[in-house]
C-alpha cells in the first residue's frame, strides 16, 4: 500500500503539526458554497511551509469541478453536462484541537467555519444544486467513520452512513444519492444511500481478506456508472460498473492504479498511477480503459495525484 493509502486510512491518528487541505470548488447559490458536479482532481503540490513554532508539511488537493445541472426526478437520469462558473471551495484543515471543515472564495477571500459534528472532517463533496455539503468524519479516538450530510452552512447535519475506513462521498448528479465505499467485517462494499440517510442498500460487494479493499466510489457525470479502485496493499486497479451493480469493467491492470475521477463530459478517467516509493503521476485514460495517457512526470520522491 503506498504511503498516501496508509495515511487515508490512519488519518484520525494524523500530528496536527501537519497541515491537510482538500480543497473543491462549487458552483455559485445562494447560501455561501456552491455545488460541487462532476468532478475533479488535478493535481498536488507537496512543500515545506514555514509556520509559527517550526516547518510543517502542506498537502494540498486542487479539485475543480464544473458542475453539472440537477436532474429531473428522484431516479437516476442522465443529466447533459452544462458548463456554469466556479464558486467557492471548500477545505478541511487541521487544527491545534483537531480539524475543521472551511469554505472560502476563489480570490481566497470570505474565508468561513462550517461546523461539522465532533471528529475529523475530511473528503467534502457538495450536492449538484449547491445547497448541501457531505463530509465523512473520522473518529478522533478511532473507531467507525461516518457519513454526514448538511446544509451548506453546517447546520441540521444527519448522519446517513457509518461503517469502517468510509471513503469520500460521491453524489448522483441528480442530487436523489450518495455513493460511498466501506469494510464491513469480512466485507467491501459500494453503497448508495439517499441524503436523508434511507434506502442504504450495498450496490456492490466482495470478500475482504487481509488489506483487500474498495477505496472509492464516484459517479460519472451522467450517473449511469460508478468508476472506483479496489486492491491490497501489494497493488490496486481501477473498475467501472453501471449504477444497478452489472457490467463490472477492470480498466486497469498495472497494480498500481488508484483514485479516479471523471472528465465532466463523461469521456475520460483522470487517475493516480504509483511509481517507485513516494512518487506517483496523474495519467488520463478513455472511460473505457483505452488510450492511456501520462500527463504528470514527476522527479524521484515527487507525489502528483
Amino acid at each position: 500500500m503506498t504511503d498516501l493509502r496508509r495515511l487515508f486510512k490512519d488519518l484520525d491518528r494524523l500530528d496536527t503539526s501537519v497541515s491537510w487541505y482538500e480543497v473543491k470548488l462549487r458552483t455559485p447559490g445562494a447560501l455561501p458554497p456552491e455545488p460541487e458536479g462532476p468532478k475533479r482532481v488535478l493535481a498536488i503540490a507537496v512543500a515545506l511551509a514555514v509556520a509559527a513554532g517550526g516547518i510543517s508539511l502542506v498537502l494540498r488537493a486542487f479539485i475543480f469541478s464544473p458542475a453539472g445541472p440537477a436532474g429531473p426526478g428522484p431516479e437516476l437520469t442522465s443529466s447533459p453536462f452544462v458548463p456554469r462558473e466556479n464558486g467557492r471551495i471548500a477545505f478541511s484543515i487541521t487544527t491545534r484541537g483537531g480539524m475543521e471543515l472551511h469554505s472560502i472564495q476563489p480570490n481566497g477571500s470570505g474565508e468561513q467555519v462550517i461546523p461539522t459534528p465532533r471528529g475529523l472532517p475530511w473528503l467534502p463533496a457538495w450536492s449538484p444544486d449547491g445547497t448541501k455539503i457531505a463530509v465523512s468524519i473520522f473518529a478522533s479516538g478511532g473507531g467507525p467513520r461516518a457519513i454526514w450530510v448538511m446544509n451548506a452552512d453546517g447546520s441540521e447535519g444527519r448522519k446517513i452512513a457509518e461503517a469502517d475506513n468510509v471513503s469520500v462521498p460521491s453524489w448522483s448528479p441528480d442530487g436523489s444519492t450518495i455513493a460511498y465505499a466501506a469494510r464491513e467485517e469480512d466485507r467491501t462494499e459500494i453503497h448508495l444511500v439517499a441524503p436523508d440517510g434511507t434506502d442504504n442498500r450495498v450496490l456492490h460487494t466482495e470478500q475482504a481478506t487481509g488489506t483487500f479493499a474498495i477505496f472509492s466510489a464516484q459517479f460519472s457525470p451522467d450517473g449511469n456508472r460508478i468508476a472506483f479502485d479496489r486492491g491490497t496493499d501489494a497493488g490496486f486497479d481501477i473498475y467501472v460498473m453501471d449504477t444497478d451493480g452489472t457490467n463490472l469493467r477492470q480498466l486497469t491492470t498495472t497494480g498500481t492504479d488508484y483514485d479516479p475521477h471523471w472528465s465532466p463530459d463523461g469521456t475520460q478517467i483522470a487517475f493516480t498511477r504509483q511509481g517507485e516509493g513516494a512518487q506517483s503521476d496523474i495519467y488520463v485514460m478513455n472511460a473505457d480503459g483505452t488510450n492511456i495517457r501520462q500527463l504528470t512526470f514527476g522527479r524521484d520522491g515527487q507525489t502528483n495525484l
